[in-house]
């Protein structure tokens, strides 16, 4: 990203988080837990898939990650999030 800018990665950081408060690597991590969350919530893959499909290199990280910035699981925050949806019958 800093070099599509022509800046140096320095300088693309120091803007970046004076933007939005967070280092770029913290905001594409954010990014990567939302597209999670939504499939998991919305989807059937399975932890496996979902962390093959964003770059994870194994399950185990991913849901390592996963707990420490929700504090669930991957398999517990669906079906939490899933029981506390309406009944789409």
């Amino acid at each position: 990203m800093a070099e599509h800018c022509a800046l140096s990665r320095n300088r693309f950081g120091e803007l970046f988080k004076a933007a939005l408060g967070m280092s770029p690597k913290q905001y594409l991590e954010q990014r990567r837990m939302r597209r999670a969350m939504s499939l998991l919530v919305h989807g059937d893959a399975s932890i496996a898939d979902i962390a093959e499909r964003l770059a994870f290199c194994d399950a185990y990280h991913f849901s390592k990650r996963f707990k420490a910035l929700t504090g669930l699981s991957p398999r517990h925050y669906r079906a939490h999030v899933r029981r506390s949806l309406p009944d789409q019958s």
